[in-house]
């Protein structure tokens, strides 16, 4: 049976707590959207995106300050492999607002904070128990022409380095054709 030789640096392995070699992940929540739903009620929170929204992307430009310093602190102090980041945007069958309503509230928000935990070499995980399709859409045409199939979008929104250095060599294997012709001598 062949050896198969794997060598793996700390990081992928996961260096832990006090080089424990566990993973290791933090917790976060309320998200964004649930933040602005504990500061008021739901329905005026709701209400709040179309009647003061202004006032709306300030409080969240704030509490998106707040979470970019918090990442900070975890990165700094704990080290973590991973950090979970908790925010449900609505239900079983539809989002709380319209698709286009989340983008202009909470999309570049959330890309700023993730693109931070990512730069620092951390894993950045969203939980989202919402219907999430009209969003996920976006990702869709921004991978138009190289996403295959719904794992190559859902692996781009989880791990966006990796899944471009997938579609990069996966095309780049597909480029490399080889034809081979028989010629009877």
């Amino acid at each position: 049976m062949p050896v198969i030789s794997v060598q793996l640096d700390e990081r992928q392995i996961g260096h832990g707590i006090n080089g424990t070699f566990k993973y290791t992940q933090s917790f976060v929540a309320p998200g964004l959207f649930e933040q602005c739903h504990h500061l008021m009620s739901i329905e005026e929170a709701l209400m709040a995106f179309y009647e003061y929204p202004d006032e709306m992307h300030e409080l969240i430009d704030y509490i998106t300050e707040y979470r970019l310093k918090y990442a900070k602190l975890l990165i700094d102090k704990l080290q973590p492999d991973a950090i979970l980041s908790h925010d449900d945007w609505g239900a079983k069958k539809s989002l709380f607002m319209s698709p286009e309503m989340w983008r202009e509230f909470f999309k570049e928000p959330y890309r700023k904070i993730y693109q931070y935990i990512r730069s620092r070499g951390v894993i950045a995980i969203q939980h989202a128990d919402s219907y999430l399709a009209p969003i996920v859409e976006d990702t869709r045409k921004k991978l138009e022409g190289v996403a295959k199939s719904d794992e190559d979008v859902l692996s781009y929104i989880a791990f966006p380095n990796l899944a471009e250095k997938f579609f990069e060599d996966r095309k780049a294997k597909e480029e490399n054709v080889v034809t081979y012709s028989i010629v009877e001598a």
